[in-house]
Order: structure tokens, then sequence, then C-alpha cells
């Protein structure tokens, strides 16, 4: 009995009395035009794949439609976990079933037998390698100027406080966030030292596109120190948030079954 009881208190100690939060709202949504960020702390980089059918582009995805909907349903955009998360490095074999696609393209379109390949198989070939390239991307801590505000939920009701939030920072605005750190010449994500950026979310007809400012106050940079609530604050744990990887059964189970049977050949072939 006393080895149970003990047990009971360090289960009370670590889950709390009835006081455990939870925080909603944390993912940044880019709005359409201007995003005024401060980036706080280190970023995480990572390497994702985008699976889902987009309608309004007559793209069917590397997934099929239902496995999007339901309870068990898969996100639109996965992590590779060809990619490892906790070094920020790309793994030397790759085992992923895009990934392991991906380079199946290539093979073809690459190798010595690309002169053969007719022209819808080729034109076939080419989406497909862009479908199942990794894209990088960085997770960062960021004060949100518009809404600086996250959704934190106790057994007594919602409230909202002042929180970090985690945006998604595609290579494209990366390209001018890295600008910005080369011409100001110092880390921007300083307590003391650092700046806002505005990222400007914006569709050029063909598809959205992301470009980064440093924001000005006049014709200098405005310094923007955080303030000692904004130092307070917890950063979130970019590895355990952003980290998490779906098994590949599931993803090969929920994909289109030409492509299974593609990848099915590889494997065959070994």
């Amino acid at each position: 009995m006393a080895d149970l009881m003990d047990k009971i208190k360090n289960l009370r100690s670590r889950v709390g009395n009835g006081t455990r939060t939870s925080t909603k709202g944390i993912f940044l949504s880019f709005e359409d035009g201007p995003n005024v960020l401060r980036l706080v702390g280190d970023f995480l980089e990572v390497k994702t794949h985008f699976i889902s059918p987009v309608k309004g582009r007559k793209d069917r995805g590397l997934c099929v439609p239902d496995a999007f909907r339901g309870d068990d349903n898969l996100p639109p955009v996965v992590n590779c976990p060809d990619w490892n998360i906790d070094t920020e490095s790309e793994n030397a074999v790759k085992t992923y079933p895009f990934c392991k696609l991906n380079r199946m393209v290539r093979e073809t379109l690459y190798g010595d037998s690309a002169s053969e390949i007719a022209d819808e198989d080729k034109k076939f070939l080419d989406l497909l390698q862009s479908q199942t390239r990794a894209r990088t991307c960085l997770k960062w801590n960021v004060i949100d100027r518009k809404d600086p505000y996250v959704v934190e939920e106790t057994p007594n009701g919602e409230k909202k406080v002042l929180g970090y939030k985690i945006a998604t920072i595609g290579m494209e605005a990366w390209s001018d966030v890295e600008e910005i750190f080369n011409q100001l010449g110092f880390d921007i994500t300083d307590e003391v030292k650092g700046v806002d950026i505005n990222i400007i979310k914006g569709n050029n007809g063909a598809r959205v596109a992301y470009q980064a400012q440093v924001v000005l106050a006049g014709m200098t940079v405005a310094n923007t120190p955080l303030t000692e609530e904004e130092k307070a604050l917890t950063p979130h744990d970019l590895k355990k948030i952003c980290g998490k990887v779906i098994e590949p059964d599931k993803l090969v189970a929920a994909m289109h079954e030409d492509l299974q049977q593609m990848l099915d050949v590889d494997v065959k072939k070994k």
C-alpha cells in the first residue's frame, strides 16, 4: 500500500491538482498582406512534403482525398523523417516513401534511357518530381504584433494571454530575412537590439508569394526591445511540437494506387 500511495503522490505532483492548462492558437496563420512579427530565439529547420490534393490547381496530390477526412485523417503537410529533426541534418539513407519516389523519378528522368521517355510520361514524371521533393522551412517562436495573444484553457474556462506563436517561414521569405540579418550586421532576434520584420503574403496570380522587410520608423530601422513581460514568456519547444513524424506504412496506404505500384516495383528490383 505504501508503494501505491507514493506512486499516487508522485503522479499528483506531476499532473497537478486539477490546475493543468493547455494552450490553443499557437500556430501563426499568415494573413494576406502585411504580417508584423518579432522573431525570438533560434529557429528549427525542418523538411516537409505537401501531400494533399489542391482543387483550384486540379492537382490530385500524392494521397487520395479520403485520407484527409475522418477522425484519423492525415494533415496536408507532413514532416520528412529522412531529415533528422534533432541534429537538423539529412539522413544518409532515404527510407520515406515520398523521398523514394523522388529518387526513382530522378533516376528515370536523368538516366541512360531518358531520351526514350514519351512526352506524356515525361510531363507526369516532371510533376511527380516536384510533388515529392522535400521542402525546407523554418519554425520560429514569434510575437505576432497584430494579435500577440494565445488561448489558455484551464478547468475554469478559456482566457487570452500574451504568448509566443510558432511561425513557419519558407525559403522564399527566409532569403529576405537572411538579407536583413546581413545588412544590419547584428542578431535581429536579440532581446534588446532586435527589430520587427514584416512578412508580406501576396498572390501573383499563379501562386502565393512571400517577401520580408524590416520595419522602419521613418527612415531608420525601428528597434523593438522586448518588454519585461515578453522576456518572461516561455518559448515553445519547437522540436517537440513540430517534430511529429507519421508512420510510412500509413502514408503508403493513403497514396494513389499507381504511386503504390511504382514503390512496389522499386522494392522488387532490390
